[in-house]
This record gives structure tokens, sequence and C-alpha cells, in this order.
């Protein structure tokens, strides 16, 4: 389970290194704002603009599962398409794996946060990597709970 993790996140940093050279080498950069924060793209990229980038389930009961849907939109010029969406093992995720959103499309992704795989009790923050032929092109969403002792 952890090497599958592990291999995982070496193909995304192998991906963003790519995508990141790319970017790089197209020197046409603009500066673009949107209602939820700064986002930069260049000439011809998606936005994908979320309703909520974070959220917080409160108190969990260990052993619970909790279910947040992040909505978003493509505010861009160009299609959209997320590659992978990553987290850690006690996140099941699910995507519009292979769909194409045109400009002014939405779209969801499905995160179900398993308390019984948590590492800890208490307070934790959990990271979800989206990464898309966006600019930047990691998106990170963000979720929180405060899991107790039934």
């Amino acid at each position: 389970m952890i090497q599958n993790a592990a291999k995982q996140r070496f193909q995304c940093l192998g991906l963003v290194a790519m995508l990141l050279c790319c970017v790089a080498c197209s020197g046409t950069m603009k500066k673009l704002t949107v209602a939820d924060g700064t986002v930069y793209s260049g000439v011809g990229h998606p936005i994908m603009k979320f309703e909520e980038f974070s959220h917080d389930f409160g108190k969990i009961v260990l052993g619970e599962d909790r279910t947040f849907i992040y909505k978003f939109t493509n505010v861009g010029d160009s299609n959209l398409e997320i590659e992978l969406v990553s987290g850690c093992d006690c996140t099941s995720l699910e995507w519009p794996e292979a769909k194409v959103f045109k400009p002014g499309e939405s779209g969801e992704i499905k995160a179900t946060f398993h308390s019984s795989k948590a590492e800890e009790m208490g307070p934790v923050e959990k990271t979800i990597d989206v990464i898309a032929n966006t600019n930047p092109i990691i998106v990170e969403l963000k979720y929180q709970a405060d899991i107790i002792k039934k």
C-alpha cells in the first residue's frame, strides 16, 4: 500500500517536472484574478475555479467515513483535462477521468475520508493534489477533521 502511494507520488512529480518545463518555455504568461484567489495562466490555458478549496468535516468518530464534493468550473479559454487526482491512503477519490471540460463547463471531484485509516487521533489536515493542464499544473484542495474516540 505504501509502495503504491510512493509510486503514485513519484509519477506525479515526473509529470509535474515535464509540464513545468513546457510552461517555462512558453513565454506567454499573463496574470488572471478570479473571485476566490489569484491564478496564473498562460494564454490559451484552462483555469479550474473551485467553489471551495477547503472543507471542514468537524468532529468525526473514529471509524466513520465522510464525503465532500469539490465543484469546479473551467473559466479559462481552452479545454481542461484532469491528468490525476491524488491524496493519502485514508482518502478515496473519484473524478471524471478522460473527460474534457470545455470553457464554461463544470465538474466534480468526490473525496471520501476514511477515519479508520487515519494515523492519529485529534485534528488532522489532508491535502488532495489535482494535476491538470492548467498553469500552475497542480491545484491543492484541503480538508480537515477532528477525530475522536467512540
